[in-house]
């Protein structure tokens, strides 16, 4: 994650999309710990910082010659709660989002090699006055061949952009509302893999 009713917003969603291009390949699951990133969203209630927390599963090593795609990946972006509350004073009761982003794969050498475009499902959440949290789960894009040793890395975006869809509290959907959200603070690499 990652607004408006009408058009952008709900910052959100911007969180989500981080988490896409975590890559999996072959090889052991990174024991790395997961990465928390501040993300600037708009919202209908004025901007909002969005804490996201995103893990992977992408291998801590790779033989070279190999490639490593089909990962998977999870973001837990927490709306603060003046932004829950906001939303909830507009009529929303809860909210669900799909979100498409790319994460870039860099070399050793520090060479933009690939960008992994990857897609994101929220379910549906509740909103809570004291803070939401939404949990979104994506796959990977694949990556070229990893044809240089030393530690290869996957950088979360600079932007995110996230179709909410908000419901009432009958569960009626409502307008999608466009949501983008732009990087803060915090280290982009989502995960390093050693290619040897």
């Amino acid at each position: 994650m990652s607004a408006h009713r009408t058009t952008r917003a709900l910052g959100v969603a911007a969180t989500g999309l981080l988490l896409a291009g975590a890559g999996v390949a072959a090889g052991s699951p990174s024991a790395s710990a997961a990465t928390t990133l501040v993300y600037s969203c708009t919202s209908p209630v004025g901007p909002a910082d969005v804490s996201t927390t995103i893990d992977t599963n992408a291998p801590a090593t790779l033989p070279m010659g190999e490639s490593f795609s089909g990962g998977t990946g999870t973001v837990a972006a927490t709306l603060p709660s003046s932004l829950s509350t906001g939303l909830m004073f507009l009529g929303y009761d809860s909210i669900s989002g799909v979100a498409g982003t790319s994460v870039q794969v860099v070399d050793p050498t520090g060479a933009t090699r690939a960008t992994m475009d990857s897609s994101l499902d929220a379910p549906k959440v509740k909103l809570n006055g004291s803070g939401t949290t939404l949990n979104a789960t994506g796959a990977a894009g694949t990556t070229p061949v990893a044809d240089v040793a030393g530690d290869w890395t996957l950088l979360a975006p600079t932007t995110v952009t996230m179709d909410i869809t908000p419901y009432d509290a009958a569960g009626e959907p409502q307008p999608v509302i466009q949501s983008s959200c732009t990087y803060k603070s915090g280290n982009r690499v989502i995960d390093t893999i050693s290619v040897s």
